[in-house]
């Protein structure tokens, strides 16, 4: 950004711009820079903090984790799991 190297503002709404074209990996480095250029402002790293949740979204990164083995999946419905009984005094 040869027009405002050091204006932490501009990069951020660049990074938005970017983000919104769909060009995470651009608005990935603009909002690197803006957080460079401005560490104390916590929106600027929330919205890199997105777009590389985005990144990773799109790289396929959670879905390869899947289930364990062991672990039973989570219940659509609620009253076909085993319900839990206690005693009054939690014992």
């Amino acid at each position: 950004m040869a027009a405002a190297p050091d204006n932490a503002e501009a990069y951020f709404y660049l990074g938005q711009s970017q983000l919104n074209r769909g060009d995470t990996e651009k608005a990935i480095l603009s909002f690197e820079k803006a957080t460079t250029l401005a560490p104390a402002n916590s929106e600027y790293f929330r919205l890199l903090g997105d777009s590389y949740g985005i990144t990773a979204g799109k790289a396929g990164l959670f879905s390869k984790f899947g289930w364990p083995k062991n672990a039973r999946p989570p219940t659509t419905n609620p009253s076909s799991s085993t319900p839990r009984t206690s005693t009054p005094g939690g014992v």
